[in-house]
């Protein structure tokens, strides 16, 4: 009887399993066929030289960032403006030999109280320059130069462009994190569909501009006090009718370095702009833990076509971001991939407690920021 109970229970729990794991296969298939979707807006333009654009690169505390992204930029016949938010450190000097080398222009400014560090400089960036064109980059991402062209001549279309991050990690939190958050942002908001104005979103690293309409918004000024102005800046963008465009194209990477505190400083940031329920991050939380469970159990007892399909259908996405290189870091990484998807929604649970307390506090680059958040 007992030999009996025995083979009913494990008999159950394979059972189980299995259900299971076919549920998370089929699962791991609808995400995969979701992200093939944004081979639909690649692109490939003919390099047009009689462009002119004015890039705008605002800068706080990287003087490594400034220093490879003019660099990979090199000489340009674009007017080129970078704009110093205070910074403590070696940037000004690198910034200004730089601006001295290439004949670029270099300010330094003070924000005002009210408003955010990097919408400020970008604001006072857009001031000085004089092209119809407007593109902004962030000092940590690098840019091949014939993607200005590229943004230029998508700008004939539309009135602000911008373009799918490839993220380069440098530390292991990042590439846990950004693994699972890269996927998840594209299943939320995916950047192949932008029928839902409340899903448009524009990414920070990259922007391009239409004068005209940059200025029909009223620019970072109309978004100075949010701690993540690229997705207020959509917002306004489809408030007021503005044809946005989001492409993915080559030939450009941003550099993230977080710890763990730091991934936490840019969820709250997140968080500020983006509502996400809690109860979201429980469930892609318990949804990690399940998937890893179940890989442990097929390696353990099941071990059939059911587990080896199993295993592919968990790796494909991941083995898909670094394929396309929408992620890039160690190949060997990939092997972690599961765990992603239990770090990251603790990370973003953590991040938004924090901001829920009435008060938040986010520091970047060396300085503190206090939000109110009720």
């Amino acid at each position: 009887m007992g030999i009996m109970l025995g083979i009913d229970i494990y008999y159950i729990f394979t059972e189980v399993t299995r259900f299971l794991t076919g549920i998370i296969i089929i699962t791991n298939i609808v995400i995969f066929y979701k992200l093939l979707r944004i081979n639909k807006i690649e692109l490939s333009y003919d390099n047009i030289d009689n462009f002119k654009a004015s890039i705008i690169i605002p800068v706080r505390n990287n003087p490594n960032g400034i220093k490879d992204l003019i660099s990979t930029l090199g000489p340009s016949n674009h007017e080129l403006i970078i704009v110093d938010d205070e910074s403590t450190d070696a940037t000004p000097d690198i910034a200004r030999k730089l601006c001295e080398k290439y004949g670029y222009k270099y300010i330094r400014v003070k924000k005002p109280s009210d408003w955010m560090g990097k919408a400020y400089a970008c604001w006072r960036g857009f001031l000085e320059s004089n092209n119809e064109y407007i593109i902004f980059i962030d000092s940590d991402t690098r840019v091949k130069p014939e993607i200005i062209n590229t943004l230029c001549e998508l700008l004939m279309k539309y009135d602000v462009v911008s373009l799918v991050p490839r993220m380069r990690c440098k530390t292991f939190t990042s590439t846990i994190f950004e693994y699972s958050f890269t996927i998840l942002t594209w299943l939320f908001y995916p950047p192949w569909r932008f029928k839902d104005d409340e899903k448009r979103w524009l990414a920070g690293a990259i922007m391009a501009w239409r004068r005209d309409s940059y200025e029909k918004i009223g620019g970072h000024k109309s978004v100075k006090d949010s701690p993540v102005e690229d997705v207020s800046l959509a917002k306004r963008a489809s408030e007021n009718g503005l044809r946005i465009g989001f492409f993915s194209l080559s030939g450009h990477y941003t550099d993230i370095d977080y710890s763990n505190r730091g991934l936490i400083e840019f969820m709250k940031r997140v968080s500020l702009v983006v509502t996400v329920n809690p109860i979201n991050y429980l469930y892609i939380l318990i949804l990690g833990i399940i998937a890893n469970i179940l890989l442990a159990v097929n390696l353990l007892f099941i071990k059939d076509i059911l587990t080896i399909t199993y295993i592919l259908s968990l790796y494909l996405p991941g083995a898909y971001l670094i394929y396309k290189k929408y992620v890039l870091c160690n190949v060997f990484s990939i092997l972690l991939y599961p765990i992603s998807y239990i770090y990251t929604p603790i990370v973003g649970y953590l991040a938004r407690r924090e901001v829920s307390r009435g008060e938040a506090k986010i520091i970047w680059r060396g300085r503190e920021i206090t939000i109110k958040t009720s």
